[in-house]
């Protein structure tokens, strides 16, 4: 196990002196939980999933060599230890973990494989050791309908479920609608074929999609939903139950991006990747337009495009390719990894802070080893943040390690990873911020 997974090696004064109010202070990237990691009389054999609360915890979904899934982490940000393990309760057997999931501030909502269900193997969500949506069991809420899956659960802060799920109506049977839903009893947010207001057709009840935000006290959310009629104007984000409006428009596929929102005038969407929410309100998507491929990718908050391809960011470096993974937190900060000059990179608030072939912390004391090289960050929903917690964010990502020094990725390490970013007072450094935080970044590598 890792010994000091916060990397708390020191900055000088003067390191922290150079760098600007808006950009990050960012500490080395140290490995939380790690592949061949002991843990509960096994290895671990891959990190296949991240989570965060709003009191600074964090988790991890662990697989184990000996077939046994794990939830490993910390609800206060701890060094983290077992939070659960695979289990029996009554005839439900759970067999398998998925790898999408959320932890509230102190408990854990979860999806599970398994057998033992009304319909036989079946598919949940849980809520600690409480089933909430079980496949075959009837929906609480649409009288005889029953859940056909129930997938990619949520939790807020008191430990409330939101999740995707598709229901019909026999027992056992095929999925007819689905939906998103929240709480036990299972209430409808949205259904396949309701009509929203700002988009111009109903939602299709063939597919939901799965990258759905909700704030820490479920009094927002936001997802991208699919729309039945043409597939030129086919998707659209919904926003509260009704559609995102940017710039006094609603942001649907097809719909010109306006110039006030950093459109060109002639581009329209096309499709929204990432998500995010908080409760006051603020929300942010990814996606791409129609625009050259050179430039079409962006990153959109509060209805104003921040970056998109092909531009510099602030601290140095052009932005390009698909964004990967994209979370926003309660704070209103924001994290993606997109390319910055063709090399995958951690971007926070608008600043590079890590990129494939850099050195980090495989070994948890804080200081980054010269044989442990960043080659690639992992999964599609394995990036998020802490809250602020003074000046400072907690950043939690999935990646694979070179230790070996070749150009295989099957000899690489799968590991966990947080960095502690330090966000400055407005107007402590001023001017020669940029340069003093490329020249840090220097020094770590």
């Amino acid at each position: 196990m890792t010994s000091n997974p916060w990397g708390r090696r020191a900055l000088s004064a003067a390191a922290i002196a150079l760098l600007a109010g808006s950009a990050a202070n960012a500490q080395v990237a140290s490995a939380l939980i790690r592949e061949g990691d002991a843990l509960g009389g096994s290895t671990v054999s891959s990190v296949s999933g991240l989570s965060t609360n709003y009191s600074q915890g964090w988790a991890a979904i662990v697989n184990r060599a000996d077939g046994i899934a794990t939830v490993f982490g910390d609800f206060a940000g701890g060094n983290g230890a077992i939070i659960r393990t695979e289990g029996t309760f009554g005839p439900l057997v759970q067999t398998s973990y998925e790898s999408f999931f959320r932890i509230g501030n102190s408990d854990v909502g979860y999806s599970s494989s398994g057998t033992g269900g009304p319909a036989g193997a079946f598919d949940s969500v849980w809520v600690n050791d409480t089933p909430i949506a079980v496949e075959g069991d009837p929906v609480a809420s649409l009288p005889g309908q029953f859940w056909v899956f129930a997938s990619r659960p949520g939790v807020t802060a008191n430990g409330t479920p939101y999740w995707v799920g598709g229901y019909g109506a026999t027992q056992g049977g095929s999925t007819q609608n689905r939906g998103l839903f929240y709480g036990a009893s299972a209430t409808p947010l949205l259904l396949g074929g309701q009509a929203v207001p700002g988009l111009s057709t109903p939602l299709v009840t063939s597919s939901f999609p799965f990258d759905y935000r909700v704030s820490a006290n479920g009094t927002n959310y936001i997802t991208p939903v699919t729309l039945s009629g043409a597939t030129a104007t086919n998707e659209g984000v919904v926003i509260n139950g009704s559609a995102a409006i940017a710039g006094g428009s609603s942001v649907q596929k097809g719909t010109i991006v306006p110039v006030a929102s950093g459109g060109n005038g002639v581009e329209t969407y096309e499709n929204v990747d990432f998500v995010g929410i908080n409760e006051a309100g603020d929300w942010m998507i990814t996606g791409d337009t129609n625009a050259a491929v050179a430039g079409d990718e962006y990153i959109m908050k509060n209805g104003t495009i921040l970056h998109r391809e092909g531009q510099l960011l602030p601290g140095g470096g052009t932005i390009g390719g698909a964004i990967d993974m994209g979370f926003m937190n309660e704070s209103g900060d924001w994290a993606v990894i997109w390319d910055v000059d063709t090399k995958e990179s951690l971007i926070f608030n608008s600043m590079r802070i890590l990129s494939v072939g850099e050195n980090v912390d495989l070994t948890g004391d804080g200081i980054p080893e010269a044989n442990s090289i960043l080659s690639d960050f992992t999964g599609i929903a394995t990036l998020f943040l802490s809250d602020r917690s003074g000046n400072f964010v907690d950043i939690y990502f999935t990646a694979d390690v070179d230790v070996n020094g070749t150009t295989t990725l099957t000899d690489d390490i799968n590991a966990a990873w947080r960095i502690r970013v330090e966000i400055p007072a407005p107007g402590v450094a001023g001017i020669m911020g940029l340069a003093g935080l490329a020249a840090l970044r220097r020094r770590r590598a």
